[in-house]
């Protein structure tokens, strides 16, 4: 993270840090143990920072300052709420005042069981979501799986729970397992036994990957070639026409993720991949239905008319993974989660197969999603 943007996360985190301290630790802990109140905030502070300053080297210690950052979060949610109640009665009803310490206390006890809620979620093993669609046009049925933001390296992903993923997935026996991108978060040189482990994963008609914007921030063309070699199919703005006893059946296509460009400031010297609409739907066959593996659900915002594809996936989200940071996703895509229809299009948001970051997971699941396509 460079100077400028840490500088501005550090001021983010500063006030965010306060509205603890007043919200809930100091009616908390009173005038008393004012230092204690001070240190656990000042605590909070420094380790969901340290987490931020070296967000992309997952080897270090400050990785598992990532719970911090959480309970920063959610403390603050929540010392919001205690300020606005305080506020209220300070204006309306000044005697209720004299039970600040107790709507305090309680306050946080609520936040503290989500916390530990959330922790506890995070760690189950991914929830299997079954669609079932039907795909104008498709002559043969077909079992899609979907898996997302895996982010392998970059979170508390170890080998063996990839490996029961990859058996949960395989359990299913999909026609197609189709991969949505932030696969890999980390540099692929770090990471690649769990990379080969992806050569588990089992489909009759093949395995299909397509960028996210994770895979940005390290060797991405070395992670293409990397998963390239497992025989996984990757689809990088170009499409792929799926053949089933020579008969062509679905066109596969796939963009490159759509925050390339503003990556640019980023990474003035990376060969970036940039998204191109055009190229990707360039050799598609009109005749046939189409599936659209693009990492960011905003992609619609790229889609010619009349729309080409039958089926977008999409990833990136997480479902909003803590609430209610949900309604600041929404703010930045259009949809958070599940199904949407866009006219004759189809649109399906996976909410990760694993997490990002931060270990938890409030009103959201790790998500396995099986498409019956008819």
């Amino acid at each position: 993270m460079n100077i400028e943007r840490l500088i501005i996360v550090g001021l983010i985190g500063l006030v965010m840090s306060g509205c603890v301290y007043f919200g809930l630790f100091r009616p908390i802990f009173g005038n008393t143990y004012k230092l204690l109140a001070l240190t656990l905030s000042a605590l909070l502070y420094i380790c969901s920072l340290s987490y931020l300053a070296f967000l992309h080297h997952p080897k270090l210690f400050t990785q598992h300052f990532s719970v911090a950052l959480g309970v920063l979060f959610l403390l603050f949610c929540t010392s919001l709420l205690s300020l606005l109640i305080f506020g209220i009665c300070k204006l309306f009803a000044p005697s209720i005042l004299q039970f600040q310490r107790l709507w305090a206390i309680s306050l946080c006890s609520i936040a503290i069981l989500g916390i530990v809620y959330s922790l506890f979620k995070a760690l189950q093993p991914p929830k299997i979501y079954t669609q079932s669609l039907h795909i104008p046009h498709l002559s043969t049925p077909l079992k899609v799986l979907q898996l997302s933001d895996l982010h392998i390296g970059g979170s508390y992903l170890t080998s063996s729970k990839l490996k029961k993923i990859i058996t949960q997935s395989n359990a299913l026996k999909p026609d197609l397992i189709l991969l949505t991108g932030d696969i890999i978060d980390a540099p692929s040189q770090s990471v690649l036994p769990q990379i080969q482990l992806l050569s588990h994963l089992k489909a009759k008609y093949g395995i299909f990957y397509a960028l996210g914007n994770h895979e940005y921030f390290y060797d991405t063309h070395k992670i293409l070639e990397e998963i390239q070699k497992l025989g996984i199919k990757t689809l990088v703005n170009e499409s792929f026409v799926l053949e089933i006893n020579s008969t062509p059946v679905l066109n596969l296509a796939g963009i490159a993720d759509l925050n390339a460009k503003k990556y640019q400031k980023l990474f003035p010297k990376k060969d970036l991949i940039f998204p191109d609409m055009n190229q990707t739907i360039q050799a598609l066959n009109p005749s046939l239905p189409t599936i659209l593996l693009s990492h960011q659900p905003k992609v619609i915002e790229l889609l010619p008319t009349p729309s080409p594809f039958s089926l977008i996936l999409s990833g990136h989200t997480h479902g909003g993974q803590i609430f209610p940071f949900n309604f600041l996703v929404k703010l930045e895509q259009p949809f958070v989660r599940g199904l949407h229809t866009l006219g004759d299009t189809l649109i399906y948001i996976n909410q990760g197969t694993a997490f990002w970051g931060v270990p938890m997971r409030l009103g959201s699941e790790c998500e396995i999603t099986l498409f019956e396509l008819k």
